[in-house]
């Protein structure tokens, strides 16, 4: 189901959010993708995560938790071995955001190779809860070097195969 047409490079959230109309068509598509009475807590990697997270986390009245470098957490956090895929850095949570037995669903902006995914499902299941859920605007599934989640991504827009780069007339 696509919800807008990017017109520049269509895997790159900075062209959704141009636009208050494809910015709202977003966050509301993928507000939808689950059902809000399924998970308890919203949890999302990084800043392009966050800018679909928050509003519908605040939405849904649901609690909005930033998975992120450790170095930026001001109180006691648990972190994972795991990097994420970007900037190369471990991934963490404050100890106090995951209640045992929480069903928590993840947002994050594409679904490229799921190892910060990866990562986070391995710290909310360590502090006793478990991921519903990666919900994405898009999906990458194209890419050799995917990990393999034990939940299930749904997104707004996937590729099965690379987009052609944007070639003005």
């Amino acid at each position: 189901m696509a919800v807008f047409v990017a017109k520049h490079n269509p895997i790159d959230i900075t062209t959704v959010l141009e636009k208050p109309n494809t910015n709202e068509q977003a966050v509301n598509a993928v507000k939808n993708l689950f059902c809000p009475d399924e998970y308890d807590i919203i949890i999302s990697p990084g800043a392009r995560g966050w800018l679909l997270a928050q509003p519908i986390a605040l939405a849904q009245k649901k609690p909005f938790i930033p998975a992120r470098d450790p170095e930026k957490l001001p109180r006691e956090h648990i972190g994972t071995g795991s990097i994420s895929e970007y900037d190369r850095k471990p991934i963490a949570i404050h100890t106090d955001n995951i209640l045992l037995g929480a069903k928590v669903l993840m947002i994050d902006d594409v679904a490229a190779t799921c190892g910060t995914a990866k990562a986070i499902i391995e710290l909310v299941k360590n502090q006793g809860g478990s991921v519903l859920g990666l919900a994405t605007l898009y999906d990458l599934p194209y890419l050799p070097d995917r990990v393999e989640l034990p939940c299930p991504i749904r997104s707004i827009v996937a590729y099965e195969e690379p987009p052609k780069p944007y070639m003005p007339a």
